[in-house]
């Protein structure tokens, strides 16, 4: 809060505040206490308001002769009015921060309360973790690097082109083997490049598809499989761009 008040320096803080310099003997001073009447005060108000309205907040209990002092954090802009504070600021949390020093009842008391005008500012999430890369897209770039076409981003978007193509192929009706689904894919995809373009990259595809799929041709296609094999190359091409 403001300090922490022993029983010389509030004495010293309460003469500076009055423009008072009168000698006091040790014994006197001795008598300032934090445990009278003006503890059972409180900072009394709305502590939730909507945007730009007005903050009221009070404190009962002090005396005439009584200092009473609030600081707001971050600043705002207040006015006092007796015993109590009014002031308004953009939306967020404000710590209001209250001293109040009485020389009569030789006793002081402190407080603090928090005000929110507005929604209060939520907190931002933690960023998730970047999930590791699969293999497929780590061998697909370390093949990429060894591409020296210029050109080789567009190539890339014309091999995407083709494994689009390779999932809508695998699920019609007359494609009934993985060699029918090969050999349309081959002849698309002579189309969409020639066989010297993203040669590096092509043949990381070939080896992790012979992995993946079955190599006889007579083989009956599982949709099911096709599709979510092509997805996965997809997905590995698209993190090259």
């Amino acid at each position: 809060m403001f300090m922490s008040f022993t029983k010389n320096n509030l004495w010293a803080l309460s003469l500076m505040l009055v423009g008072i310099l009168v000698p006091f003997s040790q014994a006197q001073r001795t008598q300032f206490i934090k445990d009278g009447p003006l503890q059972s005060m409180k900072i009394e108000g709305e502590t939730n308001v909507p945007t730009y309205r007005l903050v009221r907040l009070n404190v009962q209990g002090a005396g005439p002769d009584a200092i009473i002092r609030w600081r707001i954090s971050p600043q705002a802009d207040f006015k006092k009015i007796g015993s109590e504070i009014i002031f308004t600021g953009a939306p967020g949390t404000y710590k209001v921060e209250l001293l109040v020093i009485d020389f009569v009842q030789r006793d002081f008391f402190e407080a603090d309360a928090t005000v929110i005008i507005g929604e209060p500012t939520p907190p931002t999430p933690p960023t998730p973790p970047t999930p590791p890369e699969s293999p497929l897209v780590k061998v697909l770039k370390e093949a990429y690097q060894k591409e020296a076409d210029p050109l080789k981003f567009a190539q890339v978007n014309s091999l995407i082109d083709v494994y689009k193509y390779a999932i809508e192929t695998s699920q019609q009706p007359d494609v009934t083997t993985w060699g029918q689904l090969f050999l349309t894919i081959s002849v698309y995809s002579k189309m969409k490049l020639t066989d010297d373009k993203l040669s590096h990259v092509r043949e990381t595809l070939q080896a992790y598809l012979k992995t993946e799929l079955p190599t006889k041709a007579s083989t009956p296609i599982d949709r099911v499989k096709a599709t979510n094999t092509f997805k996965n190359v997809l997905d590995a091409l698209n993190k090259l761009q």
